[in-house]
């Protein structure tokens, strides 16, 4: 994804694992490519919350 560091609390992690672990490649990478220009975790939440399943 070109991220080699990702600010979380510890007990975040497992969950992101396992939610990442759900998704293709391709598909990580279309979502990485939509959320990278993306500037607060707002515009994230918006952008997820009106995604297609």
């Amino acid at each position: 994804m070109g991220f080699d560091q990702l600010s979380m609390n510890a007990g975040s992690l497992s969950v992101i694992k396992r939610v990442l672990s759900g998704f293709s490649r391709e598909e990580l990478q279309t979502l990485m490519a939509m959320l990278k220009p993306m500037t607060s975790a707002q515009e994230v939440v918006a952008a997820l919350d009106h995604a297609p399943d």
